[in-house]
């Protein structure tokens, strides 16, 4: 996620009902490309004053209701705004695709001192919207106060996203253990094929005294409780968060101007029920200490496992990419398609010319290509059959379409 200020933006919206609409009227599915048209930027997020300047709106999360693709939920996170009237994490929703948006009720918290961080929306398909986020309590004996504790929380709408007002606890932190969890990213299994439909998944990040690992709990009764928890990977070598080291992005040897790079998960859940969970580790690579709390590392992969039984077990992670020679491949993102395929993509290092990259630079020049692969290939089938590749110097963030 970028770093500077943004606004939350959705554009054209409304695209996001036609495949619905041809399936319903019996059209017979498209394998081409399909040509898609956006309608104009809508800006979702508020402007509010912090320290002087206007608070950056990050981290945003948007979901669509399956039994009416006009019906949408979005979030985002104000960064660096505690006050007992503002809590951070921001709802809006939708009834006309996008042409209007109003704010929704507040996110439901442990106490007013409390702040909310790292959201992720989904519907079911029934067309209820669930929000998981990260409780943080704050703890003020000490004037301004610091985190004491932080809990996963997911609470449940009913009526399009309006109000969220019953919630439950999927994970919780235990400080006193050196137990924390961070960075929850939720899927849940609306295909009416699957023998597990109507199951919510939250994969997120475990930091205790093993290290970290990326776990998932599972609710198959609408969000009221969670299964215990199961590793999909355990004890990663590396930090949560890192740098990798360089070129950097301003071409110092600083590690603090290098590219950031994370190990949290990102999820998607195929027709037949399958759960896919990606992230990014150093497994095979390694890191250093800077001595200023900042760890950087190299030889940065993409890894992917996968789950058959409704969470119940995992694969031994692979390797994503096709890459041989030790730079780093990171922030990966999934999505399935309705034939079952799943596509991954991510930020690769491999290309880059330059020392001018990622959204540090404001000409964006030589960025890392962004790289495609097919989750069959992964899973004994017929080995990587193609990549997509965005040559560098055209970089307009990172998207997925369909490889058929």
């Amino acid at each position: 996620m970028d770093n500077k200020a943004m606004a939350v933006l959705i554009a054209g919206l409304a695209i996001l009902g036609l495949p619905h609409a041809a399936a319903a009227a019996g059209a017979r599915p498209q394998t081409g490309p399909v040509a898609v048209t956006f309608g104009p930027d809508v800006q979702l997020s508020i402007d509010v004053p912090s320290q002087g300047k206007t608070a950056d709106r990050v981290e945003p999360t948007i979901a669509v209701n399956p039994t009416d693709p006009r019906t949408l939920v979005a979030g985002y996170h104000l960064r660096d705004v505690r006050s007992p009237n503002d809590h951070g994490c921001h709802l809006v929703h939708t009834a006309d695709a996008g042409v209007t948006w109003t704010a929704s009720g507040p996110v439901p918290l442990a106490t007013s001192r409390d702040a909310c961080v790292d959201s992720s929306l989904a519907a079911d398909a029934s067309g209820n919207f669930y929000y998981a986020f990260l409780d943080e309590q704050i703890d003020t004996a000490f004037g301004r106060g610091f985190i004491a504790n932080i809990d996963l929380r997911v609470a449940k709408s009913t009526d399009g996203g309006r109000t969220f007002p019953t919630w439950s606890i999927a994970a919780a932190g235990d400080p006193n253990a050196f137990v924390f969890v961070d960075k929850p990213y939720m899927a849940v299994d609306a295909r009416p094929r699957s023998p597990f439909t109507g199951t919510i998944y939250l994969a997120y990040t475990l930091i205790d005294s093993d290290g970290f690992s990326i776990r998932v709990v599972a609710s198959r009764d609408g969000g009221k409780t969670w299964s215990a928890p199961l590793d999909v990977v355990s004890n990663l070598p590396g930090p949560e968060f890192f740098y990798l080291t360089g070129p950097g992005p301003r071409g110092s040897a600083g590690p603090v101007d290098d590219i950031t790079a994370n190990n949290n998960p990102t999820a998607g859940i195929a027709p037949d029920g399958t759960i896919y969970v990606a992230w990014a580790d150093v497994s095979e690579g390694s890191c250093k200490d800077t001595g200023i709390f900042v760890l950087t590392c190299v030889n940065a992969d993409v890894r992917l496992s996968v789950s058959r039984d409704g969470g119940g077990s995992w694969t031994r992670p692979v390797k994503v990419s096709d890459e041989t020679n030790a730079t780093d491949q990171f922030m990966p993102w999934v999505a399935v398609h309705p034939s079952g395929l799943l596509s991954l993509i991510w930020e690769d290092k491999r290309s880059i010319r330059t020392r001018h990259f990622l959204h540090e630079h404001p000409r964006r020049r030589d960025l890392p290509a962004e790289r495609a692969s097919l989750v069959r290939d992964l899973t004994g089938h017929h080995g990587i059959q193609r990549w997509g590749l965005q040559q560098p110097g055209r970089h307009r963030g990172p998207n997925l379409s369909g490889l058929e």
